[in-house]
């Protein structure tokens, strides 16, 4: 597994093996969707959780939050589909 915030550090990505699950915390309303294309390329599994602007302008360059619960949430259901 691997997180963060949509960003260049996404690219870490490309060290991940195939079958990973990979979550982008995005900006809200952004439609740059450079991560989802390449991650499905690489054979990985993509999961977008879509935040709230804090501060900025509205833009890439402001803070966002994420629901927690969400992401708690989708991180065990991957879990649990893996445990065994």
């Amino acid at each position: 597994v691997l997180m963060g915030p949509f960003g260049a550090g996404m690219n870490m990505s490309l060290l991940m093996p195939p079958q990973s699950h990979i979550f982008e915390l995005r900006f809200p309303l952004h439609n740059m969707d450079i991560h989802p294309t390449l991650i499905r390329t690489l054979n990985q599994h993509y999961h977008g959780i879509e935040g709230t602007q804090i501060d900025g302008d509205g833009g890439l360059n402001g803070d966002f939050t994420v629901p927690i619960e969400q992401v708690v949430e989708r991180v065990k259901s991957i879990l649990q589909v893996h445990k065994t």
